[in-house]
C-alpha cells in the first residue's frame, strides 16, 4: 500500500453569482442608489452579465474590481 506524500489538492471553489442592484448592494455593504451609481460607472463592468433586465454578477470579481477603483 503506498501512501502519498502529497498534500491533497483544495477542490475549486464555484463561483459566486448575486443578483440584480439588491444582491449588488448588499454585497457592497452599500444602498441599492449607490450600487447603481457603481454599476453606470462603468468600474465593474467586467464582473457583470445582462440579459435583458436581470442582472448576474460575478461577486468575486466585483468586489476586486471595486477595491482596485477605490485606490485609484
Amino acid at each position: 500500500m503506498e501512501v502519498s506524500a502529497q498534500k491533497p489538492e483544495k477542490p475549486k471553489s464555484a463561483k459566486r453569482y448575486v443578483y440584480g442592484l439588491k444582491g449588488l448592494a448588499m454585497l457592497l455593504g452599500c444602498s441599492k442608489t449607490t450600487a447603481a451609481r457603481l454599476k453606470a460607472s462603468g468600474r465593474i463592468d467586467e464582473a457583470i452579465t445582462q440579459v435583458g433586465a436581470l442582472l448576474i454578477i460575478d461577486a468575486d470579481l466585483a468586489l476586486k474590481l471595486a477595491a482596485d477603483n477605490k485606490k485609484k
